[in-house]
């Protein structure tokens, strides 16, 4: 972290406890001590030495502490916390393309890599620093109502197979999905270069435009969006299907019509 001056501990650590701590399913910082720092196994497998989980990482603080008790170990939940929210996102995003271009490495993803594009809100108080605030219709006693709301945009392309995020974005809530396909897109391709590949990427109405759609085609990337029922290309390809000249195939449950040569959506090229 390029904000620490001193370093006593491999920052690494750091990260992989508290990786650990959202992997396991602790609810707090302070259930650390008893739920995870106990757990000897758990702490070595994370690159803890014995001299640290038995004598806790320094003696600083310890003219505070009552006569006799002991010293966290191998440090507080405090500390943990801090480090956390010192971390800048820039740093935060750097380390996560590392790990997922470790993982590709490693051979987790399929060589042919079917992606979703998706957008999620994460709701905060109007008080969170940094937050921005959106309109959103929502469902308070059976009855659809406007409201507003506050928080972020989490933004990510995900692999369909394994459901890990191969690239993240996070984004004041009222920002549109859309202005970050394209950069997410690229940014995943390099996550995983050399790896694997991203053949197909599957997004909802969200993120149409049809200058993204001539950009994703560039890239040699196939990919599926539902037309908005106000689009004219919606309407032709309807028509089309309807007068019997598109690709008829019965399935199932479904009767399908493919359809192709539109060319009513102009920003599309």
């Amino acid at each position: 972290a390029l904000s620490y001056r001193r370093v006593m501990i491999p920052i690494v650590l750091l990260l992989l406890t508290y990786m650990t701590k959202i992997l396991i399913g602790i609810p707090s910082m302070n259930a650390l001590p008893d739920v995870l720092f106990s757990k000897v196994s758990i702490m070595r497998l994370l690159g803890f030495n014995a001299y640290i989980l038995e004598n806790g990482l320094c003696r600083r603080g310890e003219h505070t502490r009552k006569q006799g008790s002991e010293p966290p170990k191998p440090f507080s939940p405090q500390m943990l916390a801090n480090f956390v929210e010192r971390l800048s996102a820039e740093e935060v995003e750097t380390f996560f393309n590392n790990v997922i271009h470790a993982l590709a490495r490693f051979g987790v993803f399929p060589k042919k890599i079917t992606a979703i594009l998706d957008g999620s809100d994460l709701e905060t108080t109007e008080k969170y620093k940094g937050c921005g605030r959106a309109k959103r219709t929502k469902k308070i006693k059976g009855k659809e109502v406007k409201v507003e709301v506050f928080g972020f945009k989490i933004i990510a392309i995900m692999d369909l197979y394994t459901q890990i995020p191969l690239a993240v974005k996070v984004t004041k809530i009222n920002e549109r999905e859309s202005d970050y396909t394209i950069k997410l897109l690229k940014q995943a391709i390099k996550n995983i270069e050399g790896y694997a590949e991203i053949t197909h990427l599957v997004f909802d109405r969200g993120f149409i435009d049809g200058q993204d759609f001539y950009a994703i085609e560039q890239l040699g990337i196939i990919f599926i969006v539902p037309a908005k029922t106000n689009m004219s290309v919606y309407h032709d390809a309807r028509s089309i299907a309807a007068a019997g000249s598109g690709i008829f195939e019965e399935r199932k449950d479904a009767a399908v019509t493919g359809v192709e040569g539109l060319t009513t959506l102009d920003t599309y090229c």
